[in-house]
């Protein structure tokens, strides 16, 4: 063994450099073979680890970068709480009645807990979205903190939600119409309503921000007048409210079995109901990068005063209004309590405006789930999560027509399997709500553990993620327990999504056990006399007539190359990013790219040592290609969009370390993605 002095003692390839820099360094010297591994060519790629020296032209970054500093039409305050406060003030029209069958009169408290819990959520979410102020919510917090397959989880569940999202707004809508005309079949109905905002999403008519304050304003001047009617009423009508506070508590289904109703019952089963009268809470984080800085925390902090406001007052006047049980009551009309509020408080004309208004706040929360999961699968799409079609645009209208067309498939065969049943679609759109919730709080808690460095506006404590995380899993449970039929719903179509999504993440593998298979029931391919092996394969892995279309498939696919940002020549740092790549990309090329300011000495000998470094791994890892490139200029975001124009690699696709200031925190949040600490 040789003694680690001897090597201070060696003469290094770069004479020096310890006293002049202060580095603490060895330096070997290490015989690299030139040739390629042998292997089937859809396994190994061709290697020549390319070095690229490049001067970023000084023109065309300055008009990148007037471009990026041109004003932007973003969305303030107002407008953007008016998008997500649809979504959540909506929800308040189909919730009041469904927690009232699980908790009786202690409805109001059942509110008032979930209203604690959007207080912890609220801090959750402003620190996840500070951090990674990009479109995506959960999906790309965990896509920056965690594995891609983890944030595919993610996906699966926005798309399930999203799907709840429209069937039960779409339902609801049908039950306030019906309210009108009692005729009307609500299946039909619904699946109709769910057909005509598909149609108008084909043809391109999506959210607008103002259209979306009108009907926010709108929302609220009738939640306020049915609010005043009902107190009044309530007020010379004392006797219904006290004759509610003395009804007995709804026995409850406890895992199968019927129990009597208590105090902890009802608050149990209600907390769990109650959570959906929140739902569209997390709205705001799926379109931050619309809105102006500082804007996000404000739409938090409205919402959550609205939801403490209207959710827990409507709830406990629906008890002063209506008698919780018999003809006409709230467990009759559970569906269109509000509506039967404004028929007993202020008469005809107050359940006509309710209705009226009814349906156009779930009507636009129809088309908010449409114009959400288009923006999602497109950006799935650009990850290579989902197929790549359906974000192909028709020539028509411009528009990705298979997602609206698919999405109307899915949530039509919802409506059909539950028959429209408002409780069991509302435990359905319940289950993916909290599940979105619990995915938010574990991401926030990686951040934490594995991202801290990262610049961000908010810091939630870690008694409010640990405590919000375990209310939303006890919410969870209370579900279960209570309605084990919905979780059957919800794990079929989240199952279904899964496939598709997975089956694209390991799309390599299922071609590799095609080719596999193929290979075994063919037999091995005859070689002729004069045929010379170019490489040694194992048979199942032979590469022939037979399979020559998979393998061409897998090699298209690996061909597109990614990039990865690279500051200090550090052995540790570049292998987590090759890690990385192997384990969660499709790809057969990683180019390392590194921004220097000034050729000077110092860069130089580092540019030398990455270089190195990379012709090192190269040779270590024979089934990826890797090529170094150095850039003179300033990485900034006009750069990460020079560089994305000139290697035609998108910024999705690009990966760096975890950013420590706030100027490598405007690349990422340019969509280049963190993948290491």
């Amino acid at each position: 063994m040789t003694d680690s002095s001897v090597y201070t003692a060696m003469e290094t390839p770069i004479e020096g450099v310890q006293e002049r820099f202060g580095v603490n360094k060895r330096y070997l010297s290490i015989a690299i073979s030139s040739e390629n591994e042998q292997g089937p060519s859809f396994l190994y790629p061709t290697k020549d680890c390319a070095y690229e020296n490049v001067q970023a032209l000084t023109e065309e970054i300055n008009a990148i970068r007037e471009t990026q500093n041109e004003p932007k039409h973003l969305l303030g305050e107002w407008r953007s709480t008016a998008i997500s406060g649809n979504d959540l003030l909506g929800s308040c029209l189909y919730s009041a009645g469904l927690v009232a069958a699980s908790a009786g009169y202690l409805a109001p408290i059942s509110f008032l807990f979930v209203s604690f819990v959007l207080y912890l959520f609220r801090f959750i979410y402003e620190e996840v979205v500070t951090a990674f102020p990009l479109n995506g919510g959960s999906y790309n917090c965990l896509l920056n903190t965690t594995s891609k397959r983890v944030a595919a989880i993610a996906a699966c569940l926005s798309m399930l939600s999203y799907i709840a999202t429209s069937v039960v707004s779409a339902t609801s809508a049908a039950y306030y119409f019906q309210s009108q005309y009692e005729s009307l079949p609500i299946v039909g109905t619904s699946i109709g309503i769910l057909g005509l905002f598909g149609v108008l999403n084909i043809i391109g008519i999506g959210e607008s921000a103002i259209v979306a304050f009108i009907i926010f304003a709108f929302h609220v001047i009738t939640l306020s007048v049915l609010t005043v009617a009902s107190f009044i009423y309530t007020f010379h009508n004392t006797n219904i409210i006290r004759d509610n506070f003395h009804t007995h508590l709804p026995d409850v289904d406890f895992a199968g079995n019927t129990i009597s109703g208590n105090v902890a019952t009802a608050l149990f089963f209600g907390f769990s109901s109650a959570m959906l009268g929140v739902t569209g809470f997390e709205t705001s984080s799926n379109f931050v990068e619309s809105q102006k800085p500082g804007v996000f925390r404000k739409t938090m902090r409205n919402m959550w005063a609205f939801a403490t406001f209207f959710n827990p007052i409507l709830s406990l006047l629906s008890l002063g209004v209506l008698p919780l049980q018999g003809p006409g009551g709230i467990l009759d009309k559970q569906s269109i309590v509000l509506a039967q509020m404004g028929l007993v408080a202020g008469g005809q004309w107050l359940q006509l405006w309710v209705a009226i208004d009814a349906l156009i706040v779930l009507a636009a929360g129809v088309l908010t789930a449409y114009v959400g999961v288009t923006g999602l699968i497109r950006r799935l799409s650009n990850d290579r999560v989902v197929p790549e079609f359906l974000a192909y645009e028709n020539k028509w209208r411009n528009t990705p027509h298979w997602i609206s067309i698919l999405f109307f498939i899915v949530g039509a065969s919802l409506i059909l399997a539950l028959n429209a049943n408002a409780a069991v679609l509302g435990g359905v759109f319940t289950f993916a709500f909290l599940s979105m919730m619990f995915l938010f709080g574990v991401g926030c808690i990686t951040i934490k553990l594995k991202r801290e460095d990262i610049p961000r506006a908010v810091k939630a404590p870690w008694w409010s993620c640990i405590l919000g995380v375990t209310m939303v899993a006890i919410g969870y449970m209370c579900q279960l327990l209570g309605n084990p039929q919905v979780l059957l719903y919800f794990f079929l179509y989240f199952i279904v999504i899964s496939l598709v999504v997975f089956s694209m993440i390991e799309r390599i593998a299922i071609l590799r056990l095609f080719i596999f298979v193929v290979n075994i029931v063919c037999g091995k391919s005859e070689t002729k006399d004069d045929d010379v092996p170019k490489t040694k394969t194992r048979f199942f892995e032979d590469e022939n007539h037979h399979v020559a279309k998979l393998t061409e498939a897998i090699k298209s696919m690996n061909e597109n190359p990614m990039i990865f940002f690279v500051k200090m020549p550090n052995l540790t740092t570049m292998n987590k990013a090759i890690m990385y790549v192997r384990h969660n990309e499709i790809t057969q090329h990683l180019r390392f790219i590194h921004v220097y300011s000034e050729a000077t000495e110092e860069n130089m000998i580092k540019i030398q040592e990455m270089r190195d470094m990379v012709t090192l791994f190269d040779s270590i890892y024979p089934k990826l290609r890797m090529d170094f490139v150095s850039i003179a200029g300033v990485l900034d975001p006009a750069m990460i969009q020079w560089i994305s124009a000139k290697y035609n690699v998108p910024t999705n696709m690009m990966f760096i370390k975890q950013p420590s200031n706030l100027v490598a925190h405007k690349i990422s949040s340019r969509g280049v993605r963190i993948i290491t600490g």
